[in-house]
């Protein structure tokens, strides 16, 4: 079965902390993958922590946290600081319809070996289409941040609040920066509902 423009036979696994940066990062990285792949299986990969606030209660509410023992596959698997802005393109589903199966680190792109308890490193597919970096004006799928226009990740960290609620304050400069400010800005109206 092959993915689609729209998400349709892909997991989407987003990998947290149970902090509360990582809580909102990964709402807006759900929101966007809801927007732009809305018929992926999106889950919540969340690690176990020293912390005693669940800070995910948003992804419990919809039914969203999984057990990595049930990786299903083709799985993208991100980190929270990673949104979807626009749909996959032909030249991305040729390229994900053509491994058997993957998943996307942080930075490495993986697959499933023989050995269903083991991933190697792909090294032979040129996966930068992917991702770009939200300073960027480069189109791709998806976009990467951590500091943009007057927007710095750093200045969040302690905070217990979430930039979507300050989205005025913000300003972005490339057409990626603006597309995230602008799904912050709609995810705002349905976060921790």
């Amino acid at each position: 079965m092959e993915i689609t423009s729209t998400g349709d036979n892909l997991t989407v696994s987003i990998h947290c902390f149970n902090n509360h940066v990582d809580s909102w990062m990964a709402y807006a990285s759900w929101y966007s993958m809801k927007k732009f792949l809305p018929d992926a299986t999106v889950i919540i990969d969340l690690h176990k922590t020293e912390e005693v606030q669940d800070y995910f209660l948003w992804a419990r509410r919809r039914h969203l946290l999984w057990d990595r023992s049930t990786r299903s596959w083709p799985c993208l698997g991100i980190r929270p600081m990673r949104m979807a802005v626009r749909k996959l393109d032909k030249e991305n589903l040729d390229m994900l319809n053509n491994v058997d199966s993957f998943q996307i680190s942080l930075y490495e792109w993986y697959h499933r070996t023989d050995d269903p308890n083991e991933e190697s490193r792909i090294h032979d597919c040129n996966y930068d289409s992917l991702c770009a970096d939200v300073t960027s004006d480069k189109v791709a799928p998806f976009v990467s941040y951590s500091d943009f226009g007057n927007f710095t990740l750093s200045e969040w960290i302690d905070k217990k609040e979430c930039p979507f609620f300050k989205i005025d304050r913000l300003k972005g400069n490339s057409i990626n920066e603006k597309k995230v400010l602008e799904l912050w800005k709609k995810a705002a109206c349905t976060f921790n509902k």
